[in-house]
C-alpha cells in the first residue's frame, strides 16, 4: 500500500482523466482518414499485379482475349476437372455456358456443396489480388459460399487499385436504396488451420477458386435477347 501523498496523487490523476474524458475535445485529425493511396505505384500491368496476388492466395488465373477464348478455356477447364452441376444467376454466363454445352442445374435442388458456381463480380483489387463480391451480381449469399468450386467471370475494366478503391467505386455505382445488403472481400480459397494446426482447404467455402479475366467488352451480351 503506497503512502498517503501517493494515494492523494493517484486520486488527483484519476479525477483529471474523468473530466476529461466528460469534455469533448476538439478533433485536430479530421484528416487521418486520408483516400489518397499510400502505397508505391507497381510497374506491371494492373492485371499482371492482380494475377501474381491472387494465385499467391491460393487461386488459379485465367486471361482471355475475347469471349470466344473465354468460352474455350472455360471449356477446356471443365473438361480436365470434370466438374459437373452448375450453378449461375448470370445471363451472360448462361450464354457461355449454353455455347459449350454445359447444362445448369435446377437451383431449386438442394445443393452438395460439390456444385460449381459461377458469378459475375464487382471489382478485382490488384494489390491484395482480392475479388469484390456483392449480393447484386451472385444474386445470392450462399451460392458461391457453400459450392466447392468458385468460378468468377471478369473483365479488365473491373480492376482497381485496391479495396479502397473499389469500395468508394460501389458507394458511386449503387444509390442507397438498391445498394448491396451483402459485401464479401474474397482473397484465395477458404482456409484454415484451427485444428492442429493444419491447412485445411475449403473449411468455411470454396476449396478451389477460379477467376476468368476476359479482356473484350461484355455488355453486348449482358441482356435477355
Amino acid at each position: 500500500m503506497g503512502t498517503r501523498d501517493e494515494i492523494i496523487s493517484r486520486e488527483i490523476m484519476l479525477k483529471r482523466i474523468r473530466q476529461s474524458l466528460l469534455v469533448a475535445k476538439e478533433d485536430n485529425f479530421d484528416d487521418v482518414e486520408s483516400y489518397e493511396d499510400i502505397f508505391h505505384q507497381y510497374k506491371d500491368l494492373p492485371e499482371v499485379v492482380f494475377a501474381q496476388n491472387f494465385m499467391d492466395a491460393g487461386g488459379s488465373f485465367v486471361f482471355s482475349e475475347t469471349v470466344k477464348e473465354l468460352a474455350d478455356n472455360l471449356s477446356e477447364l471443365i473438361q480436365k476437372k470434370n466438374f459437373n452441376n452448375f450453378i449461375t444467376h448470370n445471363i451472360f454466363i448462361e450464354k457461355v455456358l449454353k455455347h459449350i454445352n454445359v447444362s445448369i442445374a435446377d437451383i431449386s435442388t438442394p445443393g452438395t456443396g460439390e456444385e460449381v458456381t459461377l458469378t459475375r463480380c464487382e471489382f478485382l483489387a490488384a494489390r491484395t489480388g482480392t475479388i469484390v463480391m456483392s449480393s447484386e451480381v451472385a444474386k445470392s449469399r450462399t451460392s458461391f459460399v457453400f459450392c466447392s468450386t468458385h468460378i468468377v467471370i471478369a473483365t479488365t475494366n473491373q480492376i482497381v487499385n485496391n479495396v479502397n478503391t473499389a469500395l468508394k467505386s460501389l458507394r458511386r455505382k449503387y444509390t442507397k436504396s438498391n445498394y448491396p445488403d451483402f459485401i464479401s472481400l474474397v482473397t484465395g480459397p477458404s482456409r484454415t488451420a484451427d485444428i492442429e494446426k493444419q491447412l485445411v482447404l475449403g473449411a468455411h467455402g470454396p476449396k478451389e477458386i477460379y477467376v476468368f479475366l476476359v479482356d473484350e467488352d461484355i455488355s453486348k451480351y449482358e441482356s435477355n435477347s
